[in-house]
């Protein structure tokens, strides 16, 4: 394990033992607090990549362009589609719901990693002659944000209008018509 991750492992622990004193509290089982905590570490990778990316480091100020074709709007995509996923998912589970993350959500983190690599990949090796992956890579991660935003506010916007997040009664053995 790198020292991020025993670090992480450590604070996991030390948070679960401190909301496992807490009355009401929703730690259960060992794995919930440090499966939440390890799950976040490769959003915090992407996320400061693609910041990275966007930086005055990789600016060329002569020709006025960024190196890596990665520009501050793309990056406010990619963060506001993190934080808004981040914050309807733990509103659901809150609530008790569901709200995994399904198969878009993992195809999209594959393509931002995969487009880090690229980026990097050919910065360092290929900047002139591969200029065009990068762009096809940097795009992709941007198409590929946006369309993965969809499926998740489908998603809560049907929980959200659900009766048990509006305050009804979410029993199986209510019945409409009864008073």
């Amino acid at each position: 394990m790198d020292s991020a991750g025993v670090v992480l492992d450590h604070a996991g622990r030390g948070f679960e033992r401190h909301a496992r004193r807490l009355p009401g509290a929703y730690v259960e089982t060992g794995d919930v607090v440090r499966t939440d905590l390890r799950s976040g570490r490769d959003k915090v990778v992407v996320c400061g990549a693609f910041v990275f990316f966007a930086s005055r480091v990789f600016y060329l100020p002569e020709k006025g362009i960024n190196l890596t074709g990665v520009e501050p709007w793309m990056v406010v995509l990619i963060l506001v589609r993190e934080l808004l996923v981040s914050a309807i998912r733990s509103y659901a589970e809150a609530q008790g719901e569901d709200f995994a993350a399904n198969w878009v959500g993992k195809a999209k983190m594959f393509v931002q990693a995969t487009s880090v690599c690229v980026i990097l990949g050919v910065l360092a090796w290929y900047p002139e002659t591969l200029a065009w992956l990068r762009k096809v890579a940097v795009w992709a991660t941007v198409v590929v944000t946006a369309l993965s935003i969809i499926g998740y506010i489908k998603r809560a916007r049907a929980f959200i209008l659900s009766a048990s997040a509006l305050g009804g009664s979410t029993s199986k053995n209510d019945t409409k018509g009864e008073s």
